[in-house]
Formats: C-alpha cells, structure tokens, sequence
C-alpha cells in the first residue's frame, strides 16, 4: 500500500488516531483484521506507554497466544498501578 493510500486510511486525528484507523479497516471489506493493544503505566512520563499491532490474515494461533501473553506483559511491564490489553478481531472471515 503506497503512502497516498495510507493517508486516507489514517489521517492526522491525535490522540484518536488508532480508533480512527480501526473504524475504517472495519468497514473496509478486508477480512481477518486481529488487533492487539498494550497499555502499561511509564515509570516516567516522558516514555512509551502503549503500542499496538494490526494483522491482517494472522496465523490461526496467534490470538490464542496473544490472549495469554498480552495480560501477562501488562501485568510484569507495568508500574504497581497495572496495564492494560486489547485483543479483538476488526474484521472476521467472510
């Protein structure tokens, strides 16, 4: 997918962006879209504190695998306030 094309799938939003992104890979018609969001507390504000990753066509055990480890990295990468996850399908099989 060239960068034009990219820039109507995602434009510039904000904090909003990754929902924006995922309302149009939903009604897009592309099937088998598996999203997977980790949310952690930063130790220091200035860093990283969340990342996400969306598959298209995934490998049949990768939510199953997800849905174990994702709990588990919020968990052990998080400060004593916890993490969070977000494991869901966009889109399933047509």
């Amino acid at each position: 997918m060239g960068e034009r094309h990219l820039s109507r799938l995602v434009p510039d939003q904000g904090p909003h962006r990754p929902d924006v992104l995922a309302r149009r890979l939903r009604s897009s018609g592309i099937p088998k879209i598996l999203r997977a969001e980790l949310s952690i507390t930063a130790r220091e504000p200035s860093r990283l504190a969340a990342c996400g990753l969306i598959t298209i066509n995934p490998p049949w055990t990768l939510a199953g695998e997800l849905a174990i480890l994702l709990p588990e990295l919020a968990t052990v990468l998080s400060a004593p306030a916890g993490g969070a996850h977000r494991l869901d399908w966009l889109a399933g099989e047509r």
